[in-house]
């Protein structure tokens, strides 16, 4: 007999699929045809006229609410930029295997797909990235109310994801699908795996050229128990937004974000002590918004209206809820841009405002400052100044700096979590030409006391971590159009480092891609074939519960990914740790050797 929540997914995966296929009907289509029905000619000159008008309409634009949280220029180096293009290059599992690609994350991966995987930047814990949803912050409650685990929230339910890199922090703007055709915009896709992993996901997007628009999308995901381990993980996603847009700048927009992750508590099969905690619940997010642009997301003033909800819900009977909301507004011209938000939290952070200021008076140079004031429970405040500046010059040579100082609470619901002092700076020098990229960078994180992941039961705590300087260098290299070779190097200097981020970490890539232009002269083939690696030395992860380090093994992964595309189809098949290694990323949580995943995405403009 199927289970429940395979029923659920697939039902979800109907529903999507019937609303796509509903939808690839035009308005047009509603007249009455006064031929006979067995003319096979009527139906062959409907099906050409709707085809033609499909793609008139997939050239249309049509205007959406401006993106929030990313306004303004940048200086060079600061921001990172995963498009929907690059979301499907990589056919990431989860949010958290993009941000591997972020120079400096270290992955705290226990096991293979569907298992916990938050990320570690530069020794600062499970504090060390934030989080936004389409400009609120995304609130982390339920099982883990410190940091967000990345590996429950699906690429495929996102249209873009935008990375702020400071020293010692990320932050990681999140942005739902968005759709700016008249032309109405469906997605398919499946995959399956070792253990039968099976996903599904599948969307629907449609505006009009009223203003109206909706997107309706889901992503199901199981992932069985392993032979001789435990930990079985499924999730059911799903995204729904409904809205308006006026040509005159005045919107209006409702969305739902959902997930119901089960994951079972892992087990060691020799002992049987459970290491990692399970997570057996749901979460939503709501969000309300209106919103005024005169300039439809360009230059001029703008000022948008914010509400929403955070509600966690677990088989315990445990329930969670934050509200949040307020208002931001702000101005953009061709060289500068400004922008303050007030918002008011029911829990925690009860005020939480925010000034940001850009500003590119000549080509050659951007500067941009923030700044955060946050009053928190238990009377205790967070206080933090951000300056950015660069200097960008024509022959393809940058020089950024950055520097944070001030104050903070790193965990606000920890009500014993006590103030932090902030003075971190960091330097980046890069060159940037069409065939090669390199970029150097230095920072210094002062000493800091992180927290640690609550998901990883055998981990304790972390030390204090010391005033630490940081050497990061990153490349890429294209000598030839069907070959290119990227990655990343970082390693604290002096030591091993603080806990939880080992020393040495390389990350690499090394990619063939063809598109076979004399068989296929239009561009519509393409076959790529990826070769990666993941290298660290020895490092400490961490404290058990006698305060005894826990060492962490230097460790070599390999994998490899095949994505063959035509056109709008796209399958592929990648393999995980091709050398299968015994050593890991957490202790005591093994990677599994060659482990497949093979899967099929098909999109469509209707």
């Amino acid at each position: 007999m199927e289970s429940e929540p395979k029923r659920r997914g697939r039902l979800l995966l109907s529903c999507v699929l019937a609303g796509a296929i509903l939808l690839a009907r035009p308005a047009a289509a509603q007249i009455t045809d006064t031929l006979p029905q067995d003319t096979a000619r009527v139906d062959t000159a409907g099906s050409t006229a709707r085809y033609l008008q499909g793609q008139r309409n997939a050239a249309v634009r049509v205007p959406l609410l401006p993106l929030l949280g990313v306004e303004g220029p940048r200086p060079a180096g600061t921001r990172l930029v995963f498009d929907r293009d690059s979301l499907d290059m990589m056919t990431a599992a989860s949010v958290a295997e993009v941000l591997a690609r972020v120079p400096g994350v270290y992955l705290w991966r226990g096991g293979w797909t569907g298992q916990p995987m938050p990320a570690s930047y530069q020794g600062r814990g499970a504090t060390a990235v934030e989080y936004e949803l389409d400009g609120l912050p995304f609130v982390a409650v339920g099982p883990d109310s410190v940091g967000v685990d990345p590996s429950l929230l699906a690429p495929s339910l996102l249209e873009r994801i935008e990375v702020e890199r400071w020293p010692g922090l990320l932050r990681v703007h999140l942005f739902t699908r968005r759709h700016d055709r008249l032309a109405a915009r469906s997605r398919i896709g499946a995959a399956r795996g070792d253990v039968k992993l099976a996903r599904y996901e599948a969307a629907i997007e449609r505006r009009f050229a009223s203003g109206l628009g909706f997107t309706i999308a889901g992503d199901y995901l199981d992932v069985p128990t392993r032979t001789g381990a435990s930990g079985h993980y499924r999730n059911t996603q799903y995204f729904a937004q409904g809205g308006w847009f006026s040509p005159r700048g005045f919107g209006l927009q409702y969305q739902l974000f959902h997930m119901a992750p089960t994951r079972d508590a892992f087990q060691d099969a020799l002992i049987g002590d459970t290491l990692s905690a399970g997570v057996h619940g749901s979460r939503t997010d709501m969000q309300l918004r209106a919103s005024w642009s005169p300039g439809l997301g360009g230059p001029g003033p703008h000022a948008d209206l914010l509400y929403g909800r955070t509600s966690w819900s677990d088989t315990t009977g445990f329930h969670q809820q934050v509200n949040q909301g307020g208002v931001t507004a702000g101005i953009r011209t061709a060289r500068l841009s400004a922008t303050g938000t007030a918002l008011l939290r029911s829990r925690w952070t009860t005020l939480d405002l925010r000034g940001d200021a850009a500003w590119n008076p000549i080509p050659l140079l951007t500067a941009r400052v923030e700044g955060r004031l946050q009053r928190h429970d238990g009377g205790r405040t967070t206080g933090i100044a951000g300056v950015q500046a660069g200097i960008a010059v024509p022959a393809g040579l940058h020089l950024t700096a950055s520097g944070r100082v001030g104050h903070e609470v790193a965990a606000p619901a920890i009500l014993t979590d006590p103030e932090q002092q902030v003075a971190d700076l960091q330097i980046l020098l890069g060159w940037e030409r069409p065939w090669i990229g390199v970029q150097g960078g230095w920072s210094r994180t002062k000493s800091y006391l992180p927290h640690r992941f609550p998901l990883f039961l055998t981990v304790d705590s972390l030390r204090p971590a010391p005033g630490t300087d940081w050497l990061t260098v990153s490349g890429r290299l294209a000598p030839v159009q069907w070959l290119r070779v990227d990655g990343w190097f970082e390693t604290p200097r002096g030591g091993t480092g603080p806990d939880g981020q080992p020393p040495e970490h390389l990350v690499g890539t090394a990619t063939l891609q063809s598109k076979f232009l004399r068989a296929f002269p239009s561009g519509i083939f393409d076959l790529e074939l990826q070769l990666g690696l993941e290298h660290w030395g020895a490092g400490t992860i961490g404290l058990d519960a006698g305060g005894v380090p826990i060492g962490l093994a230097p460790a070599t992964f390999w994998r490899s990914h095949v994505q063959l595309a035509l056109g709008d189809f796209v399958a592929y098949w990648s393999r995980e740790n091709l050398s299968a290694t015994a050593r890991t990323y957490v202790p005591g949580f093994p990677i599994p050797g060659y482990a497949n995943t093979f899967g099929v995405r098909w999109a469509f403009t209707n």
